[in-house]
Formats: C-alpha cells, structure tokens, sequence
C-alpha cells in the first residue's frame, strides 16, 4: 500500500529535481508515467508495490526513454 507521505515526498523529490536540471536534457518518467493517473489496472501491470516497476513497467520506461533520447540526440546533431 502506498501510503499518502511517500507519495507526498516523491512529488517533492521530483520538483527538487525538475528545479535543479532546467538547463539540461532531462527524461522527466514521473511526468511521462506518472503512478497517480494510471487506472488500476495498469498499475497493477506497471508496478509491482507502488515504487518499483514491473517488467512491463521497465519495458514501457525503456521505451519513453528512447522516444526521448531519440528526439535529444536528433536536436544535438542539428545544432552542428
């Protein structure tokens, strides 16, 4: 069970970080998969106790990451 203070500081912890890499590429997955919205189920399927993924939750955070990493590395080559 998830219990209303961890998820308090999770989003705590994660604008600390949001204000800390403004300036830099930044692959945002509590934005991008955000635990909160999902519908049941797809909790269930995403995550195995409300802080770590499940296999299919670390399959659908590989992809975000290389959908992202994809469009970085694409805007990086552009600029030289």
């Amino acid at each position: 069970p998830n219990a209303p203070w961890i998820s308090e500081s999770k989003l705590k912890i994660n604008e600390f970080i949001r204000q800390l890499v403004p300036q830099k590429q930044f692959i945002d997955l509590a934005n991008d998969l955000p635990l909160h919205s999902l519908s049941e189920s797809d909790k269930d399927r995403l995550w195995s106790d409300h802080m770590h993924p499940s296999a299919a939750g670390y399959d659908m955070m590989a992809e975000i990451i290389y959908e992202k990493l994809k469009v970085i590395i694409s805007d990086q080559l552009s600029k030289q």
